[in-house]
């Protein structure tokens, strides 16, 4: 495909995602958006498997964030769920945060409350990531290195692999926790969560 082919962007109006704006300044990214068009000639990606020229894509953007940021490794970053999107209540989520925080020196980062800089920087050289299961978690995924880890915190009533996709294309470790249904929401046992973590690959 020639690069004329693929060199205007098109992309639907965004209804205000939060990190769209700052991701797409760091990635060099400028979509034309648009609510409505007719195209003459339309070229479609279908980009749907996780093969080696996605990995080299990924790797690719992942150097990019990385880029703007002090990288610097470090144990792992707990990435916040709390209340947003579809609602995984973990109620003892900041009680594992703090506990990974405190006897493992991982970083906590609420992404809802926090711009780009500031989670690609809390991100950027963590050898573990850790959170609910969902799409916040690819904040994190964005730059793990390879041979990294991924933990996943999964509510009893919903299991969703999506991230083992990722972890195997770009040779890094997945693991998952299985909550208990509690009220509205669930727990995970913080030291199912420890031994998990410590299964991981030094």
């Amino acid at each position: 495909m020639t690069t004329a082919a693929s060199a205007n962007l098109v992309s639907t109006v965004t209804n205000g995602i939060l990190h769209t704006p700052g991701y797409e300044d760091w990635l060099g990214m400028t979509p034309v958006r648009l609510r409505n068009a007719f195209f003459r000639e339309l070229v479609i990606f279908d980009d749907l498997c996780q093969n080696r020229n996605k990995h080299l894509r990924f790797r690719a953007m992942g150097g990019k964030l990385l880029s703007h940021v002090n990288v610097c490794s470090h144990p792992g970053v707990f990435i916040l769920r709390g209340g947003t999107g579809e609602l995984r209540l973990l109620r003892n989520e900041m009680e594992l945060a703090e506990r990974l925080r405190d006897r493992r020196d991982f970083r906590i980062i609420d992404p809802a409350k926090s711009d780009v800089p500031t989670i690609v920087a809390a991100c950027a050289g963590a050898r573990t990531v850790v959170g609910i299961e969902g799409s916040h978690l690819i904040h994190g995924v964005n730059v793990l290195q390879p041979g990294g880890s991924l933990l996943v915190l999964q509510p009893p009533n919903r299991f969703l692999c999506f991230f083992k996709y990722l972890t195997d294309r770009d040779q890094q470790n997945f693991g998952f926790v299985v909550g208990t249904p509690e009220g509205d929401g669930f727990s995970v046992d913080p030291d199912e969560v420890e031994r998990t973590l410590d299964l991981f690959p030094s």
